[in-house]
């Protein structure tokens, strides 16, 4: 849930309802409501904070683990008896990606990389660059 405050360009998009809102916290802001990709401008801040959260516990997520357990699945099956290892994909739920398919490159968060058993790599996370809090599907 987001909250919107008035703000001295428009409006402060924040996910806190703490009034007044905490500005170096906030999403961005957007110039119009309902917000739109060319109303909004992202927080620096809120992104470097997002990212820092996620190269943290990106990995907890339960549909992440399943891709990983997938690599090992994947390798089994083949008959080589082993894994392959590569890269699972972390994104939003805005427009979730049909059986087989990886999300649009806008809504992935960024990238963890899994080794031939299927265990995620420490450090392996990756942001994507590509990320977009505000699409035309909505933040």
């Amino acid at each position: 849930m987001q909250y919107i405050f008035p703000a001295s360009t428009g409006h402060l998009l924040t996910l806190l309802s703490t009034h007044p809102p905490t500005e170096k916290l906030a999403i961005g802001t957007t110039s119009v409501i309902p917000v739109t990709p060319d109303s909004f401008t992202s927080n620096p801040t809120f992104n470097s904070i997002l990212d820092d959260v996620l190269a943290k516990y990106a990995t907890q997520d339960p549909g992440l683990k399943a891709q990983a357990q997938g690599f090992v699945s994947a390798g089994v099956f083949n008959g080589k008896g082993e894994g392959r290892g590569g890269w699972v994909h972390l994104s939003d739920d805005r427009q979730v990606p049909d059986f087989g398919r990886i999300a649009w490159p806008e809504d992935i968060f960024g990238s963890v990389e899994v080794d031939a058993r299927g265990e995620f790599v420490e450090g392996g996370w990756q942001r994507s660059g590509t990320y977009r809090v505000v699409t035309r599907e909505g933040m």
